[in-house]
């Protein structure tokens, strides 16, 4: 299982090579920590992952304010907290790491990273990578990720076999 957490988070599940489900979700009441732990553990409790992939957060390179930089942080330590609630391993991967797994380029764009999962598992990149154009333009303001990153997370536990140091259990 790969989960991309923020207030707009994505989760993916692949096993034996098929994608599960790819996912992307709100966490409506980002200052509630009960509220996302609930979130993530229900999620948990019905996938029932052998392992969990999480992306390291890059606080000196971000370009987001010291207040998202905080929710971030509590998001994934709620993610942690769920996976040590049911013994499930996690491994934290940095954006880097896993853009150079998956294209071969550590500064590869999500765009990028998205085409090559669409082709690994036959989902439209536009699903994994949503295109966020200005509103009286018609160019491309920025793309929102968070079902590409969780694949990308997903995959790169599943093809890096991690699920063979780590057998699944019953919850």
């Amino acid at each position: 299982m790969g989960v991309d957490h923020g207030t707009n988070s994505g989760m993916s599940v692949i096993e034996n090579g098929t994608l599960l489900t790819c996912e992307d979700f709100n966490i409506k009441r980002a200052d509630n920590l009960k509220y996302m732990y609930n979130s993530i553990r229900g999620r948990l409790i019905y996938w029932q992952p052998n392992v969990v992939a999480i992306e390291k957060v890059n606080v000196a390179g971000s370009k987001f304010g010291g207040n998202n930089v905080i929710k971030l942080a509590e998001m994934r330590a709620m993610i942690k907290l769920a996976c040590l609630d049911y013994d499930i391993p996690f491994v934290e991967v940095s954006p880097p790491t896993l853009k150079k797994y998956i294209t071969g380029y550590g500064k590869a764009s999500k765009r990028e990273v998205a085409e090559v999962l669409s082709s690994i598992y036959n989902i439209d990149a536009d699903e994994l990578c949503k295109p966020i154009y200005y509103k009286r333009k018609k160019e491309i303001k920025e793309y929102v990720a968070e079902k590409g990153d969780s694949l990308a997370l997903a995959h790169y536990i599943y093809d890096k076999d991690y699920s063979k140091d780590f057998p699944k259990k019953k919850y």
